[in-house]
């Protein structure tokens, strides 16, 4: 028996032998336990049982691919793949198994508008690591930022949770983060939150703040990208997609590492024309919204003068504890 297990092509094996992949967004029941009929799995009849018909589950698929495992095609909604074991092995060198980053590999070799240019995100973006020591200036004024699951960056608020009561020099004397400075159109992201949205290019208004090591900051360094264009892309969907592939992690402490963002493959216009042309009704939309959003917050002021008569006084956010 050794002798013929010693003789069998192990590394053939491996190369023919497909593997059923799959990933489902619906289970059947609601985050908070409840039942929905929304459910990527399997179908059932009335009686609660399955059903016979399967088409469009992944239960289904999966019967399909039984039937012949090497031709087997593969499908979207639900995202179904077949992929050989030594493929899956050698795709990553974490030889990652998870389906959701194997099934986002087959997505990124789909085409791309005729015109438009592929490349590397390391090849249009370089790491930028401007060293700031705040605590050399005691009683300057330091400005931190973070970044909003919306990709809104903003201001971290100080004296809320472990944040020190004033962002001054002084204060970062004991901290035991390294910190570094964003300019204007660098891109930066969070890498525990990518997965959840946390990435922007930064505006003037936000140009200067300093944030962690576990915000890395890109500068871009292809003059063909219009910075603009590049902060609504990888707010897409497709891109949001992409990060939530390549985070690795369980729970809410998903990190992404670096060399996956830099590897992930961006497609743009040829010409930083064609891009603005393309985002325009978005950033007008943008723009109008901000506009409302600040009316609104003026009348409701007014209207809250009216009930204490306090002026414009506003009263502090209350969010989650934020932790540097």
């Amino acid at each position: 028996m050794v002798d013929k297990i010693s003789d069998l092509d192990f590394s053939g094996f491996c190369r023919r032998k497909n593997i059923f992949l799959a990933e489902t967004n619906q289970i059947g029941y609601t985050s908070t336990g409840g039942h929905s009929q929304l459910n990527d799995l399997y179908l059932s009849d009335e009686a609660g049982r399955l059903s016979d018909n399967q088409d469009g589950t992944i239960l289904g698929e999966y019967r399909i691919f039984l039937q012949n495992p090497e031709t087997y095609q593969g499908r979207e909604k639900p995202d179904c793949m077949a992929l050989s074991f030594s493929a899956l092995w050698t795709a990553h060198e974490s030889h990652r198994l998870d389906p959701k980053y194997h099934l986002f590999k087959r997505e990124e070799q789909t085409t791309i508008p005729a015109g438009w240019i592929r490349l590397r995100l390391n090849e249009v973006l370089e790491q930028r690591e401007d060293l700031v020591l705040p605590e050399s200036n005691p009683t300057q004024f330091v400005s931190v930022l973070t970044i909003a699951q919306t990709g809104e960056l903003r201001f971290r608020a100080a004296g809320k949770g472990n944040n020190p009561p004033e962002w001054l020099g002084m204060y970062f004397e004991d901290s035991p983060s390294t910190w570094y400075r964003t300019h204007f159109n660098d891109v930066v992201f969070s890498s525990i939150d990518l997965w959840k949205g946390c990435v922007a290019v930064v505006s003037e208004e936000f140009a200067g703040a300093i944030v962690t090591k576990e915000f890395p900051i890109y500068r871009i360094t292809d003059e063909r990208i219009d910075p603009q264009f590049l902060s609504f892309l990888l707010r897409s969907r497709y891109y949001q997609r992409a990060f939530r592939a390549i985070t690795t992690g369980h729970s809410n402490r998903r990190r992404t590492q670096i060399v996956d963002f830099e590897r992930l493959e961006i497609a743009f216009p040829a010409t930083v024309a064609e891009q603005r042309l393309l985002i325009q009704d978005l950033v007008h939309t943008r723009h109008v919204m901000q506009l409302n959003q600040q009316q609104y917050k003026h009348r409701f002021l007014d209207f809250s003068n009216l009930i204490d008569h306090r002026g414009d006084e506003e009263l502090p956010e209350v969010e989650e504890s934020e932790e540097i």
